[in-house]
């Protein structure tokens, strides 16, 4: 089966994407210009990440054999991620009564997974498949915007390093 690359501007998308929203199939992240508050005030209205609203309707619109999810195989390495951040985003999105955000520098050179407010401030939040945790621009958006808080979800056990703070995956629905 070959996978659906729309070709297209994304106005000719606009009323599919809306009627997915409209039936609870996706979740809208907006991207951010810059992550200060109010996170509202920098929306990119033209930029943003569609997400299933459940990752396990991600998993089998897919079509990935369940074995290799179990079983970890080394071609899930690349498509590991993408189930991981929906996980992150599918708690988030139960836990915040607002919208996560993302921020992606205009350079490219740093993106932000998440971000929401809470209690007037703004938590970034990174997310991690593997092993491999490093997270430059997290920890780069933390030191030049001073966030007194920021998460990084990972395998990883809890561990804490001043402002941010390392999550297991598990989790992701209660902090």
């Amino acid at each position: 089966m070959v996978p659906f690359v729309p070709v297209g501007r994304g106005k000719d998308y606009v009323l599919a994407i809306q009627w997915l929203k409209d039936s609870s199939l996706v979740l809208e992240v907006p991207r951010v210009s810059v992550p200060l508050k109010p996170l509202t005030a920098y929306r990119d209205g033209a930029v943003f990440k569609l997400y299933c609203l459940d990752v396990g309707l991600l998993a089998a619109m897919s079509g990935l054999d369940v074995r290799v999810l179990i079983e970890g195989d080394e071609l899930f390495r690349e498509f590991k991620g993408a189930l991981i951040e929906q996980f992150v985003c599918q708690q988030l999105a139960v836990k915040l009564t607002g919208t996560p955000y993302y921020w992606s520098a205009a350079n490219s050179s740093g993106e932000l997974d998440f971000l929401y407010e809470e209690h007037g401030e703004i938590v970034p939040v990174e997310v991690k498949a593997g092993d491999h945790t490093q997270a430059k621009s997290l920890i780069v958006a933390v030191r030049k915007y001073g966030f007194p808080k920021a998460f990084r979800f990972s395998n990883r056990r809890y561990h804490d390093a001043g402002a941010i703070k390392d999550i297991p995956l598990y989790m992701a629905g209660i902090v």
